[in-house]
């Protein structure tokens, strides 16, 4: 795949992980995402058929990122056509196993995570009887082993981005798992526990990504992603409209 991804068509990004290769675009217009994207599609067709390479139709979708409310919520359709085949549009498509939604809040994202852990929680509710069931350090491993790491999977890359009350959904699953170590879920037994909070865990996850992408020397999109400085897009107001400091 190395012509593959050594490819540069004009106007687009590409990016790779194991088998899934994504292609990007960005632009004002969701008209301009389109124009610099079917390029690339069409790079790719030509690339298939030269190589006899198959895609999976199905786990092949279009999607898009935008603040615009008369394109959020899959108002609008980007259309992009894949040889003869229109792609398919997806509004919360799974991105290298996160759902991802237009305005990142990744709120979908949180809810079939909520659902997942839901169940792992409950097994480790079997295993924590005060007269039969495991020690509070075995209890402790197995949170942070079947649990706590279904939740921190790719969270340098989201965990750190979502929104105060998504992130509160988490932490309430996160203090539900204190019952299997102690008796009552509050953050300081947590601290007893020798467990963390999400916020936390999403701090350290962001410095590390960070860290790993200030070191890169290329001219790539993580490495100047992490070397700029993004304004704030809104200000904080105070009651009345005045300006608040934060």
């Amino acid at each position: 795949m190395d012509d593959l991804l050594d490819s540069d068509p004009q106007g687009s990004l590409v990016f790779a992980f194991a088998d899934d290769t994504t292609y990007a675009a960005q632009g004002c217009l969701l008209l301009e995402c389109e124009t610099a994207l079917q390029p690339a599609a069409d790079f790719l067709h030509s690339w298939c058929s030269i190589w006899k390479v198959s895609l999976s139709t199905s786990k092949s979708v279009v999607f898009y990122f935008s603040l615009n409310r008369r394109e959020t919520n899959g108002k609008a359709q980007p259309v992009i056509y894949f040889g003869p085949d229109k792609v398919l549009f997806e509004s919360t498509p799974r991105l290298v196993g996160v759902t991802v939604d237009c305005q990142l809040t990744f709120g979908p994202d949180i809810d079939e995570l909520k659902k997942k852990l839901s169940g792992r929680l409950k097994v480790l509710r079997c295993l924590s009887g005060r007269s039969w069931g495991r020690n509070p350090s075995s209890l402790r491993s197995l949170y942070c082993t079947y649990v706590q790491s279904c939740t921190l999977y790719c969270a340098s890359s989201w965990l750190a981005s979502t929104t105060i009350n998504h992130l509160r959904k988490l932490e309430s699953q996160h203090l539900s798992g204190a019952p299997t170590t102690r008796s009552t879920p509050t953050v300081p037994l947590l601290k007893e526990a020798c467990l963390i909070t999400l916020s936390v865990h999403a701090n350290f996850a962001a410095a590390k990504l960070r860290e790993h992408a200030l070191r890169h020397t290329q001219e790539i999109p993580i490495a100047n992603a992490a070397a700029r400085s993004v304004e704030p897009r809104i200000r904080c107001h105070g009651a009345g409209g005045a300006a608040r400091r934060s």
